[in-house]
Formats: C-alpha cells, sequence, structure tokens
C-alpha cells in the first residue's frame, strides 16, 4: 500500500513546488514592471527646472539676435518690433520654454567642465522676469548624440540637466521662427470681390452688386450669386466658375514662404514702393490683400516674389505659381461673352438704329398682362411687347429679343480704340428704373465693329451680327420667325 502512494505523494509535492516557483515569478515580474513604469513616468515628467509662472519679460539671445519678448496685458510683443504680428505657437512655446520645462535627467551635478555639454558657450541664453519680481536664466548648450535632448543648466546652479530639444528648440531661433506667417484664407466658392491692379495693364475689378439690375436678374434665374464686371469694362456678368478655374485657380496656395524684413526702411529694395500687381479678394467673411513687388534674386529653383500681406508691414516672400494665375488674368476667360445682357423685366424699350435701319421694342402693362408674382414670390415679366408699335405674340417675340441682348463681343482689345465720328450703328437700352446704357458701334475693319459703352470702346463685334438684328426686326414685323443665334443665350429672356 506504502508502495502505491509513493509516487502520488512525490506528485503532489512536485506539483506543489511548481505552484510555488510560479507564483514567486509572477511576482518578481509584476513587481519589475511596476518599478519599469514608474521610471518611465518619472522620465516622461523629469524633474521641474522653472519655479515660477507669470512670466512678462523673456530675453533670447542666440547666434542670430537678441530677441525680447515683451507682454503687455495679454498680448507678447518683441521690443523694437511692435508691428511685427507673432505666431502664437511660436510664444507658447516659448513662454513654456521658461514656465514649465522639465529635465528629463541629472547628467552631473558638479561638473568639473561643462565644455563638454556646450554650455561654456551657449547656443542660446534666456533671461526671465516674473510678475512677482524674481528672476532666472537658462543656459542652452549642445545637443545630445542622438539629437534628442540640449544640456541646459538653470540660475547659478552647477548642475547639468538633459531636456527634450523640442522644448529648447525656439530658443534657438529667428526672427522667422517668431513671426505669424498665416494668410487669410478667401472662400473662392463665395467670392464676392476680386481686384487686381496692374502696374503696367489694366486693371480687373470684378464684384458681387447686389444692386446691379443685371447681375440680380441673371441671378434669380439662374440660382447664383453672380459676379459682374466692373474693370476695364462695366457691367459684363461673370461666369463665377469661370472665374475659379482661371485668375482664382491657385488662390488656396497664397502662402508666405519666408520673413525677410520685419521692419523695412525702404520698400523700394523689394519692389513694393510701386508693386508689380497688388490683389485684393472677399468672401463673406475674410479679406486678404496681397502686394507683389520684385523678384528675389537667389539661386533657388524655385522662383520667388516679395509679398507684403494685408496691412502688415513685414516683407515676406511668396512662390511665383501662387502668383501666376494673377498675373495671367485675362477677362476673356471669365465674362459672358455679351454686349449688353438684360432681362426684359429690367427693361423699359431699346431703341436700334444703323445708317439705314431702324426699330424700338416697348414693353407695356395693359390689364392682365403685367408684372405677377409667383406663389414662390418670384416676379414674373407677362407685359405686352411691341415692336416698332406693333404688338407681337410671345412666341415671335422671345428669340428676337434673345438675339437683342444675346448679341456677343468676339474679342476685348488691350486698349480703348480710338473712335470718332458717327456710329455705324447704335442701341440704347431705357431701363425700368429710368436709366440708359448706349451702346455705339464704330468701324474698326471689314468685318468688325468696335463697341463703345460709356468710356470704354474695347469689345470688338462682328458686322454681320449686328445688321442680323435690324433684319431680324423686319421679319417679325411680318409675323415671320427668326433664328435663335445661340439657344445658350435663351437665359436672359
Amino acid at each position: 500500500m506504502k508502495k502505491k502512494l509513493t509516487p502520488l505523494v512525490c506528485g503532489i509535492v512536485i506539483l506543489a513546488v511548481l505552484i510555488v516557483l510560479y507564483v514567486v515569478g509572477s511576482a518578481r515580474k509584476n513587481k519589475a514592471t511596476d518599478t519599469q513604469e514608474s521610471a518611465i513616468t518619472q522620465d516622461e515628467i523629469g524633474q521641474k527646472l522653472s519655479t515660477n509662472d507669470n512670466a512678462i519679460d523673456i530675453l533670447v539671445e542666440n547666434e542670430n539676435g537678441k530677441y525680447e519678448f515683451e507682454k503687455a496685458k495679454d498680448n507678447w510683443k518683441i521690443k523694437g518690433y511692435k508691428e511685427v504680428i507673432l505666431s502664437n505657437d511660436a510664444v507658447n512655446s516659448i513662454v513654456n520654454g521658461v514656465e514649465g520645462l522639465y529635465a528629463v535627467e541629472t547628467i552631473e551635478e558638479n561638473p568639473q567642465s561643462v565644455e563638454k555639454y556646450g554650455l561654456n558657450n551657449p547656443v542660446a541664453t534666456v533671461s526671465t522676469k516674473y510678475k512677482n519680481k524674481d528672476q532666472s536664466i537658462l543656459k542652452v548648450g549642445s545637443l545630445s548624440a542622438d539629437k534628442k535632448y540640449y544640456y541646459v543648466q538653470v540660475d547659478n546652479s552647477p548642475s547639468v540637466y538633459m531636456v527634450n530639444a523640442n522644448a529648447c528648440s525656439l530658443f534657438t531661433g529667428t526672427m522667422d521662427d517668431f513671426v505669424d506667417k498665416n494668410v487669410p484664407k478667401v472662400n473662392t466658392n463665395s467670392i464676392v470681390y476680386m481686384e487686381i491692379d496692374y502696374k503696367d495693364k489694366d486693371d480687373i475689378l470684378v464684384e458681387y452688386d447686389k444692386d446691379n439690375s443685371l447681375v440680380k436678374e441673371y441671378a434669380d434665374k439662374n440660382g447664383l450669386a453672380t459676379l459682374v464686371l466692373k474693370k476695364p469694362i462695366s457691367d459684363i456678368v461673370v461666369y463665377p466658375y469661370s472665374l475659379q478655374a482661371t485668375a482664382l485657380e491657385d488662390a488656396s496656395a497664397l502662402n508666405v514662404e519666408k520673413l525677410v524684413d520685419p521692419k523695412p526702411a525702404e520698400l523700394s529694395k523689394y519692389g513694393l514702393d510701386n508693386p508689380e500687381m497688388e490683389v485684393v479678394l472677399k468672401d463673406r467673411n475674410t479679406e486678404l490683400t496681397v502686394k507683389v513687388g520684385s523678384q528675389v534674386q537667389d539661386d533657388s529653383d524655385i522662383d520667388y516674389r516679395y509679398v507684403q500681406i494685408n496691412n502688415r508691414s513685414e516683407v515676406f516672400t511668396m512662390d511665383q505659381r501662387a502668383l501666376q494665375s494673377f498675373f495671367d488674368a485675362d477677362i476673356v476667360d471669365f465674362v459672358q461673352p455679351f454686349v449688353a445682357l438684360h432681362s426684359r423685366s429690367s427693361v423699359n424699350k431699346i431703341e436700334a438704329e444703323n445708317n439705314d435701319k431702324k426699330f424700338n421694342v416697348e414693353f407695356k402693362s395693359e390689364g392682365e398682362n403685367t408684372f405677377v408674382k409667383t406663389k414662390e414670390g418670384v416676379e414674373k415679366d407677362n407685359r405686352n411687347a411691341y415692336v416698332s408699335g406693333k404688338l407681337v405674340k410671345r412666341e415671335l417675340f422671345s428669340p428676337f429679343y434673345q438675339n437683342i441682348v444675346g448679341l456677343s463681343f468676339d474679342s476685348i482689345l488691350k486698349e480703348n480704340a480710338n473712335v470718332s465720328g458717327t456710329p455705324q450703328a447704335v442701341i440704347t437700352y431705357v431701363m425700368k428704373d429710368g436709366s440708359k446704357e448706349k451702346i455705339e458701334f464704330y468701324n474698326y475693319d471689314d468685318n468688325y465693329y468696335v463697341a463703345k459703352k460709356g468710356e470704354s470702346s474695347t469689345l470688338v463685334v462682328n458686322k454681320q451680327s449686328v445688321r442680323k438684328l435690324f433684319l431680324d426686326a423686319e421679319k417679325v414685323l411680318n409675323g415671320e420667325s427668326v433664328e435663335n443665334s445661340d439657344s445658350e443665350k435663351g437665359q436672359s429672356s
């Protein structure tokens, strides 16, 4: 019986020993893990080197210069550069570097020499004054071999500490690191204003003018916040999407590269006393002005321009590629090519004459044939249309009217044509508000007129297109239908 129990007892003893060994091993492992975690936590937190908060003056001295950050109320400025707008991130980094600096490790408490740590000739010295009148001095030495840490000394203590390199990175910075280089972003999907003032060619001005009858009628009909050209020619509807795809193509890339001069004494050295171009963009909430000076002369593979942003005095550089679409802007690329596009609801009368023919169009409210409002609140023009005194049915009149207001130009001259004498044809719009718009057509060559609107005489119009209007008037008066010159122009009827 004893022989049978002996193996069983031995097995139980061995099992008990294994259990004890497992428990002890697990305990040791857990203890080691706890110790390791504590060490990591200690490394992350480290020893706080700064003993004060509420810094009010921070003098940073490094090989690039001296930068004294002064706090006035809640804003920080650099002494001598009050107009320079500082980066919030940079200021926070500087302030946190003196108010919340932690040592990852104490390297030596009483070193024989600090030369090997670069502290005999610091890369930066930071002198701080606090609201409670205390002062501190931080010396920043060389980087560690792995470039992750700086060696530092604080105040009069001989101890050498190792701190995270990111915490001290801006102490070795330049004004370029401290300045705010954010450029306001204008949403081109809701652009309401674009002005480009050129040094050597005609300016361009496009804006949303809600009171402009031409734009309002087009916008109501198409459901778009439509823009209108004001310069170099006035009152031409602008295609918003075409504007985005051409002049505004690179608007989102308008970013400054680096600070060149925080406090320029002479703008002429940058070509900014008389800019090559000034761009003004506005959406409903944001405005951006970019003054563009001369090209930067350096060995870079990228072409840069000197620029100023909004009303700031600093001079920056900007990539030429971000500006190119504004330099190349051509109104032909984004305007509707119509000489005078007017919805019939905004017109009372049209008078037209050439050398041997004339006609007029007049809209009259008669009985129920007047302006009415739909259930949706949209005003609809049901007035009777008369051509040279004769009432014309809508189905005959609509394509005829579309051809008048849809008269298009073929090109735009860079400068006003020299027009004089008697025009070959004249079309005058009498608007519902009593204002008038006159377009005079003068010979340009054998095939084209130049149209004069106000002070501008740059629109080149095919002579056959103008003559066709007078032939169409005769057809309508004879009860004949006319061919619509361009079906797309029906949007203005």
